[in-house]
């Protein structure tokens, strides 16, 4: 046997290849049973390769063909045991396994286990053995073995490799960047700067050519990628696991071959929704570096950008375009060259796609911070300019806001800018010549001017601004744009040109002069430097509609405002219907508007030029509003009414239809103009009615104008429309974001201070303008919350207070405390003015919006919100319309800070009391004032709608638990135990929450209530319950077994009795009482009522009950799985439901008439058998005679006879 490993290992150091397969065919049995277990004895011993270095494994090459040698043996006898080839070779893998390695051999022993033979089991044990080695392997040793593992696992147990390789990268490079459960919820997602702070460069391109062996084994369609990849489908729940680094690296990795690219981003995408949508932000992104994944981050990037947005304000979209808009910054600035990638595929999504704001955004973001770069692709910048005739209004105006920033830096895009707005003034779509309008005010908001008033006086000297050579022909555009360093024409010059354009747009349609009109206030008011120009310019305007003339009153031309015949015949005429749609009648009403907005902007221009040195400027306001208040008053009786027509009675159905629709006519009314006043001019206002002093007036003056309650009304409805255009104007534009929001937080410091503290005070002065003080402020604070959020605590400082930074949750405290005592002051006074009736809801409707900005971290002002509202419920009542917003936000407060459901199982059983239940318990439910007769379907309702976001809450966490067990039967899973005992408890808090549910729903059901809303919303809950138990039931077959009953540790088997003792009986009796009560209604009604539409709500109203059965019988078929399974009978809980039962209606009736009937019929029968006797008396009687006429011998009855 020496002789034989001589001569193999003489070979080996040869690598005599034919040789050494020579030798192995000429061994015997026992020879190669020998040689292998000699080498495997002397190789365990030296710890396998301590003795022996790389060049001296040559012999693991011919131990898989030895054992394929030894396979095909049926029988062979070693140590006086008899094997068969396969046992032989099992029995060596598992000694193979037992043996300790060295790790710098591990690498030969993988490429040896590639070529042998192995069974399933067989190959799961040498990889998990494998795995374990990862840790202990070098930065230059991981990329060999990785490679031979990838080989090894081509097609099965791939899993574990890359847990293994998660962790092994995830200490030595993302250590402190991980995305575990531990991290914290603050972090920054959007820090992309993670490579600038690592120094281990040997280990990051270890991690590179790791990635490139995946990329690789991914490109030969290597089945273990699939399994990996479908492994991850299971655990998108669990994002953190998802969205680990390294899982994110090797998975946009992968996406680089585009038959897994969309696979992957439909892993990744989800994932970064539910974290989101956990408040969890866990994503890094270090692998910038990697030129492999750096197309699949920018693909990524814009699946991010095309996540569609829902009616109205998506949060979760929102956050997704945000962290695709840093993802594509971050990688523009790193790679350079990617950008004109980057801007072409945005332009083709701007141009060719419906909703586009979030692209646009991205585009400005990038025009903001890398101006430059993006001269570098200035052909796509043109190519973008000029779809700006081809997009709609509001894509274009966007669009001008994102390429504005360009201009400032590049005169040469600024000119090819000027000549497509300039042509685009001659469109024959209106909107177009919109867009030009506004582009052309854009650029004089952002051009710099400094000696402008002294240009605009030489220019004006010549008799208008469009003499001279103009700046934008053609010819001077080319030779200006090749001779920019000699500054031919200066900013000054250009302003002064456009303005000349600009001119032209008077004649103009009425939407483009509009247009025009509203944005030169707003240049100005951006850029100082154009006031003189444009006051030149509006007054050239202007004195075509003004008369010189002082003895001409009106002094405007109303005429050329607005085509009608005299002024006089507006205001005198009052049988004039403005209403009407004949030209006539329209035109007056225009004049009748533009003459009301004449007076509000007088009022406006007395406010604004008001000081100490003015005289009588009060009475002045106070006559100029008198004015616009007696045109507001002339065109409210001009309303049109709308006469019945008597003589045609006879068609009932269509005379209360047309009754309808008449009234429906007869309450329209003229709209108000909108207001014309500014921001700043309301301000302004606003200071001289509220505050005590103001250092411009004379106190006397300015009392004229603060005793007028009329006037007070009309400024605070401008104020309200000026803030509701905030909501409504989405800029991109920072600087007209942070004009608007101190502008906001201007007014309602004012409106804060002086009508919301001192509220009581101001409601003697007038209660309706302190209701639309209250309602403004309560839109000022949606507007911050939702698009100044960041800004959130900044307004608290200043408007609550006062500048003292005393921090945001103190602030906050003083804010709801003072609204709280608002709310209980409004609803204790009885009232019978109808504004008094409308605070409480805007009230309600505010501490609403409070409460939603309640740090999670601050318990006192969380549990003094939820023991106020408590409290108020308890003791105290509420109007019917008020009731349903504020059991929402108790409700939803409860939910947000308390764990239990008490209060809603409390108020489940209270709402019977109050609406009568089927069957009467011993338990006496608590009382709560709010509810009554007029607030109880209300609160139903409440309750139901509340109870279905539970129910949606627990099938989220059921969908996790899920993930989570998928992640602890993960092969090379870590930390077992602990997340075990995680998930045990998760499924405890989950039963117990559902036990709580399942509660509320038999009181629910319990209540004597005829079909309608509130029966069909209880309707839907119970078959959303069921469907959640359904899932929690499916859940535990998967986790339980014989051995293993994890449903008793989790309180499972208490939730089941409850459901099915119960909830179920409760809910049949609910089916039944419901399904009589209807045949009643629908019977009474059968007669009143066409039978199609009767037909139809029937059908309506019941369509919801089959549904619940079925859920409920599904949930039984999943006990009954379970019980079989784990052989606990959880059956016995669940009976066989009666909801499909034939039932006797009425059963006492039936059995009464019964027992009639059969008196009856004991009646009837006596009598029938005496008549029977008698008949056959009778019978036997002609019987008889027949028998004496035959025997006389006369002739047979004929046939007619007979009968």
């Amino acid at each position: 046997m020496a002789s034989v490993e001589e001569k193999i290992h003489e070979y080996g150091q040869k690598r005599d290849a034919n040789a050494l397969q020579q030798i192995m065919t000429t061994l015997d049995d026992d020879e190669a049973s020998n040689y292998i277990n000699n080498r495997t004895r002397r190789e365990r011993c030296t710890g396998f390769s301590k003795k022996y270095d790389s060049q001296s494994t040559f012999w693991k090459d011919l131990m898989p063909e030895l054992l394929n040698v030894l396979i095909e043996r049926e029988t062979f006898e070693y140590n006086d045991f008899e094997y068969t080839g396969v046992e032989y070779k099992t029995e060596f893998i598992n000694t193979l396994c037992m043996s300790p390695w060295s790790p710098n051999i591990v690498t030969s022993l993988t490429a040896m286990f590639i070529d042998m033979p192995l069974m399933k089991e067989e190959h799961l044990k040498i990889v998990n053995k494998l795995g374990t080695y990862i840790e202990k392997m070098t930065s230059q040793e991981i990329p060999a073995f990785v490679y031979q593992l990838l080989r090894l696992c081509k097609q099965q147990n791939g899993r574990s490799i890359f847990l293994k390789l998660q962790s092994y990268f995830g200490l030595r490079i993302y250590n402190n960047r991980n995305f575990n459960s531990d991290s914290s919820s603050d972090s920054n997602v959007n820090d992309f700067d993670a490579i600038e702070s690592t120094s281990n460069q040997e280990m990051i391109e270890a991690e590179s050519t790791v990635l490139y062996h995946i990329h690789t084994a991914a490109s030969l369609g290597h089945g273990c990628i699939k399994d990996y990849l479908t492994s991850l489908k299971n655990m998108l729940k669990s994002p953190e696991f998802v969205l680990n680094s390294f899982q994110l690296m090797v998975l946009f990795t992968i996406s680089t071959i585009p038959h897994y690219e969309e696979t992957v981003f439909d892993i990744v995408r989800p994932c970064i929704v539910r974290s989101y949508n956990e408040e969890q932000r866990k994503l890094n992104s270090f692998c910038l570096e990697r030129e492999l994944v750096l197309q699949a981050l920018v693909n990524f990037g814009f699946v991010l950008l095309g996540v569609g947005s829902g009616l109205g304000r998506d949060p979760i979209a929102e956050k997704q375009w945000n962290l695709g808009n840093m993802i594509l910054l971050k990688i523009i600035k790193r790679k350079r060259h990617i950008a004109q990638t980057v801007i072409q595929t945005l332009s083709n999504h701007i141009v060719t796609g419906q909703s586009v704001s979030q692209y646009i955004e991205c585009l400005y973001i990038l025009s903001k911070t890398l101006p430059l770069l993006m001269l570098e692709n200035q052909s796509c910048i043109v190519e973008l300019m000029e779809s700006l005739v081809q997009v709609p209004g509001n894509v274009a105006n966007q669009l001008l806001d994102a390429l504005i920033p360009i201009t400032r830096v590049s005169p040469t895009i600024r000119d090819h800018l000027i000549i497509l707005l300039r042509k685009a003034l001659y469109s024959r779509v209106t909107e177009t010549r919109q867009m030009a309008v506004n582009g052309f005010l854009k650029l004089l908001t952002n051009l710099k001017v400094s000696n402008l008033v002294a240009l605009s006086q030489s220019s004006s000297s010549t008799g208008s601004f469009s003499s001279g050579h103009s700046l934008f022909t053609q010819i001077s555009m080319n030779r200006t744009t090749q001779t920019v360093g000699t500054s031919t024409f200066s900013n000054e010059a250009l302003c002064l040109e456009v303005l000349s354009i600009l001119k032209r747009c008077f004649m103009q349609q009425l939407e483009v002069r509009s247009q025009l009109y509203e944005g030169l206030y707003d240049a100005v008011c951006m850029n100082s430097g154009l006031g003189i120009p444009v006051l030149d310019l509006i007054w050239f305007h202007f004195s075509e509609y003004y008369f010189m003339d002082e003895d001409l009153l009106p002094p405007l031309n109303f005429s050329k405002i607005a085509v009608c015949r005299e002024m006089e015949s507006v205001l005198l005429d009052d049988g004039t219907d403005l209403l009407d749609i004949v030209p006539e009648s329209q035109q007056k009403m225009h004049t009748l508007k533009e003459a009301m907005s004449v007076y509000e902007a007088l009022i406006g221009y007395k406010i604004c030029s008001w000081d100490l040195e003015s005289e009588n400027s009060g009475q002045m306001v106070n006559s100029l509003f008198q004015g616009y208040n007696r045109l507001l008053h002339f065109s409210k009786p001009m309303q049109k009414t709308k006469k019945m027509d008597n003589d045609k009675s006879t068609q009932q159905t269509q005379a209360n239809t047309t009754l309808k629709k008449d009234k429906s006519k007869s309450a329209k009314q003229m709209r108000v103009p909108e207001t014309v006043l500014n921001f700043q001019t309301i301000k302004k206002i606003l200071n001289l009615l509220h505050e005590p002093n103001v250092d411009w007036s004379t106190t006397a003056q300015a009392v004229m104008v603060k005793s007028k309650r009329e006037f007070h009304q009309h400024i605070m409805q401008a104020t309200i429309h000026l803030v509701h255009n905030v909501k409504r104007h989405k800029d991109i534009e920072s600087r007209y974001k942070k004009l608007s929001y101190d502008h906001i937080t201007d007014v309602a410091l004012v409106l804060f201070s002086r009508i919301v503290k001192r509220l009581n005070e101001f409601i003697n002065f007038d209660s309706t303008t302190a209701v639309l003080a209250m309602d403004c402020f309560h839109a000022i604070l949606v507007l911050i919350t939702s698009q100044y959020k960041s800004n959130m605590k900044i307004f608290m400082n200043k408007v609550v207070g006062d500048g003292n930074d005393v921090g945001f949750v103190v602030q906050l405290t003083t804010l709801v405390k003072i609204y709280q005592k608002i709310f209980e002051m409004t609803e204790e006074e009885v009232n019978d003015d109808i504004e008094i009736k409308k605070m409480s809801l805007i009230i309600i409707n505010t501490l609403s919006v409070l409460a939603n900005q309640i740090p999670s971290d601050s318990n006192p002002l969380s549990i003094q919100m939820c023991e106020w509202l408590k409290n108020f419920t308890y003791n105290n009542t509420v109007s019917n319309k008020v009731s349903s917003t504020f059991i929402n936000l108790l409700f939803e407060t409860h939910i947000k800070y308390k764990i239990s459901l008490t209060l809603f199982e409390q108020i489940s059983a209270s709402i019977g009391n109050a609406v009568g239940v089927i069957r009467e318990d011993e338990d006496n439910a608590e009382t709560f004032t709010i509810i009554n007769e007029g607030t109880v379907q209300s609160i139903s309702l409440s309750l139901c709608s509340n109870i279905k976001s539970i129910l949606e809450d627990i099938e989220a966490v059921i969908a996790r638990l899920k993930s989570e067990y998928n992640i602890l039967v993960y092969p090379g899973a870590e930390n077992i135990e602990k997340k075990k005992e995680n998930l045990k408890t998760k499924e405890r808090g989950v039963c117990c929450q559902i036990c709580f549910v399942v509660t509320i729903l038999t009181n629910l059901s319990n209540l004597a209530i005829d079909p309608g809303n509130m029966s069909e919303a209880i309707f839907k809950n119970i078959m959303h319950l069921f469907c959640t138990l359904s899932l929690l039931t499916k859940h535990f077959i998967m986790r339980s077994s014989k051995v293993n009953l994890v449903f008793q540790g989790a309180r499972f088997e208490r939730l089941v009795k409850l459901a099915g003792k119960q909830l179920a009986p409760a809910v049949n009796k609910f089916v039944t009482v419901c399904q009589d009560r209807q045949t009643r209604a629908t019977q009474e009604k059968k007669k009143k009522v066409d039978s199609g539409a009767l037909k139809s709500k029937v059908l309506r109203e019941n369509r919801i009950i089959p549904k619940v059965v079925y859920e409920m019988e599904q949930f039984s078929k999943c006990v009954i799985q379970l019980s079989n399974k784990t052989k606990v009978d959880l059956a016995k809980h669940v009976g066989q439901g009666i909801a499909r039962d034939f039932r006797i209606k009425e059963l006492k009736e039936v059995l009464e008439q019964a027992g009639e009937n059969t008196v009856a019929y004991t009646q009837s029968t006596d009598s029938t058998n005496v008549s029977r006797e008698e008949t056959e008396a009778d019978d036997q009687e002609i019987n008889g005679d027949i028998d004496e006429e035959e025997e006389i011998g006369s002739p047979p009855p004929s046939k007619k006879s007979k009968k």
